[in-house]
Order: structure tokens, then sequence, then C-alpha cells
């Protein structure tokens, strides 16, 4: 655990994955919000409405099943797994007019 980080601090700003917790002091909802929505990762979050993350859980990590597309936003994550929206990760659009 890494703690009392300023906002511009690597650690902050970075999507870390391993056994590193990087901790920071907040007054209000609104700073932590402004916080967690001011990064270019956006993998997992908690309140749903306010921060834009990929997927949220409430109570239990991933309660959704295997239905339920799992995947993060912004720079986290490569689209989505898991139910039908994963079937457009090996899809490509493509529209073809001809004028008769």
């Amino acid at each position: 655990m890494i703690d009392r980080l300023e906002r511009d601090d690597r650690l902050v700003l970075e999507e870390l994955f391993g056994p590193v917790l990087a901790m920071q002091v907040i007054s209000n909802d609104e700073e932590a919000l402004a916080m967690a929505n001011g990064t270019d990762y956006g993998l997992c979050a908690w309140p749903a409405a306010e921060i834009g993350a990929g997927q949220v859980t409430i109570n239990k990590y991933f309660a959704g099943g295997i239905y339920a597309p799992a995947g993060g936003t912004k720079h986290s994550g490569f689209g989505r797994e898991k139910g039908w929206l994963a079937l457009d990760n090996y899809l490509r659009n493509k529209n073809v007019t001809v004028k008769l």
C-alpha cells in the first residue's frame, strides 16, 4: 500500500495490476468522482450512474454471470467479453450499395 499520493502521481494515473494499492485522501463524494473519472482508464467501478467504467458491481464482484458483458472503457480492457456483445469483437460491419 502506498498512501498520500498526489492526483498527478504515476501510480494514481496508470492502471496497475498486482499487489499494489494506491491510496489518496479525499474530502467528499464529488472529489472522489472527479478523481475516478479523471484518468484514462475505467475497468470497474462502484457508483453506477456517475463513474465511466465498463462494469459496475454492487455487493459482490461480478455477480452478473456468464451472459453479462464484461470489459472496460477508455484505455482499459479489449472490448467486451461474455454475452452477445462479445460477438462484436469477431464481426466487421460492411455496407455495400448498388444503384440499379
